[in-house]
């Protein structure tokens, strides 16, 4: 409210002063020969145009400090909307969609929105206070400004509805060109070794060339807005130039009223052509604003694995789940009961990596019965593993755990080697070292049910009895499923081998040794 009342005040000192001193200088202070008049109303328009000045200043740096708040607030609620999407669909549409989603278009959104109504507010204000001298002054010509307002008013809702589907259209195409940069950029590798790099270039530069299409599509829409309502104002100038002069021959208007009123003339011409080049403006505002709520919308899920069924144990009966058409767990039944120790194994698209992410709740999934301890009573290692903290100290939070967990972090990370890279960032680390990071705030986590995917996979064979025996002494007495690919010589540590086959119909017994599924490549 303070820098909407700073904006308007602004607004209208600059919109008063010019008019009303022009008027005084040349009726009074030339026309009478009032020497003294004429300096006093010269200093008086120099200290309130260095007083303008400096509040123009403080405007600049407060419009700023709102636009960041208000950025950093939309990107709260986007962040939430974002984590409480389905993990499937945070698959599907990958990082670079979502950096758009979540930061770049609040951004914009703050951007556009502040500037918008900042703008408005200055340039009604200065209209209204332009309006109103021009009327004291001459009535009979301020009339003919009557005639441009209906023409206005067409042409803005001619385009303003077109400009804010185009807005849409291209932040929607924006954001598919993010996602395709993204893996494009990520494929660095995949490109150079299959001579991918011409095709993988094409395709992202065909939805560059489609988020051009939309942009040149929303600046055509509103440069024609723009350059109709500039012919009408224009029409308005000579009209309004024409019937003042008249006045003036006449004698219905001093030739300082004739200066004062065609300075006003030109507030209301400027603060109008501000109005309506705002308009795509508001319109992109609205695009934003409808986006962001979209967003918001899609996100209705309050909590991850909401339909699993709070338990301290493992049941589940019928369960199904497909990625499109493809069956990867079809008729599924299991039963872990607490402390129960299992190993998963099974090929390539059997379904091992899905029901994992079923049972800690990131995939749902179809299921006649289905009970689970839920993400909060679960840990779990999953691909991709990712590390969002610069060092792995931080990673672990290491400096904030009770002293039990802490003498616990730094037996693992002595016995893992990765003591001395305490302050290294863990994305830097060997793919066997990452393992061994994310292992340890694994096992660190307080839970009735461990779910860790190929602990054991890139690592040394030194490496991997020490892993093997720090998994068991951390998850004693609590349930853990581990997904295993190889290593057949520590099936005998488990209670169990539970093996996922492709197309075999499914075991009857709950609790036997082996289940069988349907395949899928997407997830392994």
């Amino acid at each position: 409210m303070a820098l909407l009342a700073l904006s308007a005040s602004i607004s209208f000192v600059i919109t008063f002063v010019d008019p009303i001193a022009m008027k005084l200088l040349i009726d009074h202070g030339l026309g009478e020969r009032n020497l003294q008049l004429f300096i006093v109303v010269i200093s008086a328009v120099v200290v309130l145009a260095v007083v303008a000045a400096s509040l123009k200043l403080l405007e600049a740096l407060w419009t700023q400090r709102l636009k960041n708040r208000i950025s950093r607030q939309l990107n709260e609620r986007m962040l939430e909307s974002f984590h409480r999407l389905p993990y499937r669909q945070v698959l599907t549409e990958g990082d670079g969609y979502f950096i758009g989603r979540v930061y770049d278009e609040p951004k914009k959104a703050s951007e556009v929105v502040v500037a918008v109504i900042q703008a408005s507010l200055t340039h009604v204000v200065a209209l209204a206070t332009a309006l109103s001298i021009s009327l004291y002054l001459s009535w009979r010509v301020t009339l003919i400004l009557a005639l441009i307002v209906p023409v206005l008013y067409i042409l803005s809702r001619r385009f303003g509805r077109k400009i804010v589907r185009e807005s849409k259209l291209e932040n929607e195409s924006e954001a598919d060109f993010r996602r395709n940069l993204n893996r494009g950029l990520h494929a660095y590798v995949t490109t150079a070794v299959f001579d991918q790099s011409t095709r993988v270039a094409g395709s992202i530069l065909a939805s560059l060339e489609r988020s051009f299409a939309a942009l040149y599509l929303r600046v055509k829409s509103a440069a024609i807005y723009r350059t109709a309502s500039g012919l009408s104002m224009g029409m308005a100038e000579s009209a309004v130039l024409a019937v003042a002069a008249i006045d003036v021959f006449m004698g219905n208007m001093t030739i300082g009223g004739m200066f004062a009123y065609m300075a006003g003339f030109w507030k209301i011409m400027n603060a109008a052509t501000g109005l309506i080049s705002l308009l795509p403006e508001y319109s992109r505002a609205v695009g934003y604003i409808e986006r962001l709520k979209e967003f918001e919308m899609s996100s209705p899920t309050p909590d991850i694995g909401k339909r699993l069924q709070d338990s301290d144990f493992v049941c589940v009966r019928g369960l199904d789940f497909h990625y499109g058409e493809r069956a990867v767990l079809k008729a599924f039944d299991l039963k872990v009961e607490r402390g129960e120790k299992l190993v998963v194994v099974g090929r390539n698209g059997a379904g091992k990596t899905t029901l994992a992410l079923i049972l800690c709740g990131m995939f749902e999934a179809q299921a006649e019965h289905m009970q689970a301890p839920g993400i909060r009573r679960t840990s779990v290692m999953l691909p991709p593993l990712k590390f969002y903290f610069p060092t792995l100290r931080e990673h672990l939070n290491l400096d904030e755990l009770d002293a039990h967990k802490r003498a616990n972090a730094l037996a693992m990370l002595k016995d893992f080697d990765l003591e001395a890279k305490l302050d290294r960032d863990p994305e830097s680390f060997s793919e066997g070292e990452r393992r061994k990071a994310y292992l340890i705030t694994s096992l660190l986590k307080d839970a009735d049910l461990y779910i860790l995917d190929e602990p054991l996979a890139a690592v040394d064979e030194h490496s991997k009895d020490i892993l093997m025996d720090w998994i068991f002494l951390a998850t004693q007495g609590r349930m853990l499923m581990l997904i295993m690919h190889g290593d057949e010589r520590y099936h005998p540590r488990f209670d169990r081998v539970l093996h996922l086959s492709v197309n075999v119909d499914m075991s009857s017994d709950p609790t036997s040794a082996v289940a069988q599924a349907t395949a899928s490549t997407v997830i392994v």
